[in-house]
């Protein structure tokens, strides 16, 4: 992590389809990795980048969006726009 600061924004997931909530992530985070060649890599996402780094990480673990959402948050998409 590069920066301590949380920021909620919503997050949605194909493995949760037609749901939405909003989830605190990072703001920026420290990337490293090997490519495919074995060769060592490294990178700094900060904002969106950021959030769909720690999402993907995320998968990963075994960990949903679910896992770290506001509960109170937590909504289902159709409904969001049959409300619009």
């Amino acid at each position: 992590v590069l920066d301590a600061r949380l920021v909620t924004a919503p997050e949605g997931c194909a493995s949760l389809k037609g749901f939405s909530a909003y989830v605190p992530r990072h703001w920026a985070v420290h990337v490293s990795g090997v490519d495919e060649r074995g060769e060592p890599v490294s990178w700094e996402a900060k904002g969106w980048a950021a959030r769909i780094v720690q999402h993907e990480m995320d998968h990963l673990d075994g960990i949903l969006y679910i896992d770290r959402m506001d509960s109170h948050t937590f909504t289902n998409v159709s409904w969001m726009e049959l409300l619009d």
